[in-house]
């Protein structure tokens, strides 16, 4: 059966409603999609979702093989024998391991009916790949087009980037674009493009909003932009369809589930928790277990982003665990150091 999410948030004086409708998951190959719509008004917005074997351990949970190295980025010292696996989020996979599984579950998503559609509809010169700095040159979109299906497509590196901005309602922040290496393309090139790949997650819409506008400026004929975004929530969807201005059409690709927008800036992205926002409830149930609850009761995965710095944890580990530590914190005076430690001596979740 259709599940039908019905959502109402404010945005600024505009206040945005509709429904999310997710059919269920059906499967081909080794891997399983699921259909969602969503409905605002008169406007209808497609989102398709993947779930494979690396956009569930990049959304959900992971065996990895700790090192000390691992556990230095904590300040965790172990005086014992490491774990042969230890079981972990996706939060805190860094670095080369999270680009190899991002990049494996983009060549999942890239075999969706869906992708198969436009991919087969369209010659190579016909589509751009457009990865957002930094987080969407990750991906390896282009890398993913060839493997699956042998197109060589051009890629335009672009980096529309959160400013802080306090003057700025609600967000606080502001895009900024600076480069759009677009240059190698002739002006005839250009004309030819009718299909744009964008690589980036989706929190607020507003980086995806920007790039739009020069997407717009410098391809005249673009009928359609396929966006990648391994996470996205509810709250940016609805905001881009609300918002659209543009003559091309465009659809979403999602890891997993759709994810909540928490308060005050809506960039902390968490889990929804009800089993059938997700292709694989089980995946679900033991993420929330492994997160646990606070020392008042809270589920701390209703407030656990999925991504936290979004890029750092591929660029920047460190700053990654910081920016966990900071939240985890202020909503549950916990830091991710303190959980580790937990799991080390919990035999349901480590494989010695």
């Amino acid at each position: 059966m259709t599940f039908t999410y019905p959502f109402q948030f404010a945005d600024g004086k505009e206040i945005i409603k509709g429904t999310l409708n997710l059919d269920p998951a059906f499967q081909k190959t080794e891997n399983f999609y699921r259909l969602g719509t969503m409905l605002l008004a008169d406007q209808q917005q497609d989102i398709v979702f993947t779930h494979s074997k690396a956009t569930s351990e990049f959304i959900y949970l992971k065996q990895i093989q700790p090192t000390l190295q691992f556990f230095k980025l904590f300040n965790l010292t172990i005086d014992r024998k490491l774990p042969n696996f230890l079981t972990v989020p996706g939060q805190l996979i860094f670095g080369f391991e999270r680009a190899e599984i991002v990049r494996s579950g983009i060549r999942d998503l890239l075999q969706s009916p869906a992708c198969a559609d436009t991919a087969n509809s369209y010659n190579q010169d016909e589509m751009i790949v457009v990865p957002i700095l930094r987080e969407g040159i990750k991906y390896s979109i282009a890398e993913g087009l060839y493997q699956v299906y042998n197109h060589y497509c051009n890629e335009i590196v672009s980096d529309p980037h959160h400013v802080l901005d306090k003057s700025v309602p609600i967000y606080n922040r502001r895009v900024q674009l600076t480069i759009f290496k677009d240059k190698d393309l002739t002006t005839a090139q250009k004309k030819k493009v009718k299909i744009a790949w964008i690589g980036d997650s989706i929190a607020s819409g507003n980086i995806m909003m920007n790039l739009l506008n020069k997407l717009a400026s410098q391809f005249p004929n673009l009928e359609r932009v396929e966006m990648i975004a391994p996470f996205a929530t509810i709250r940016g969807i609805a905001r881009l369809v609300t918002y659209w201005k543009f003559p091309f059409s465009f659809r979403v690709h999602v890891f997993e589930t759709i994810l909540n927008a928490l308060p005050p800036d809506f960039y902390y992205s968490a889990h929804f928790s009800q089993e059938v926002f997700h292709i694989r409830p089980r995946l679900e149930l033991e993420y929330r277990k492994w997160w646990g609850n606070d020392n008042e009761g809270k589920s701390i995965a209703d407030t656990a982003c999925a991504g936290y710095g979004w890029s750092e944890s591929f660029f920047s580990p460190r700053k990654q665990i910081r920016m966990i530590d900071q939240q985890l914190f202020s909503r549950h005076r916990l830091r991710i150091s303190s959980l580790l430690e937990m799991h080390l001596n919990d035999p349901l979740t480590t494989v010695w």
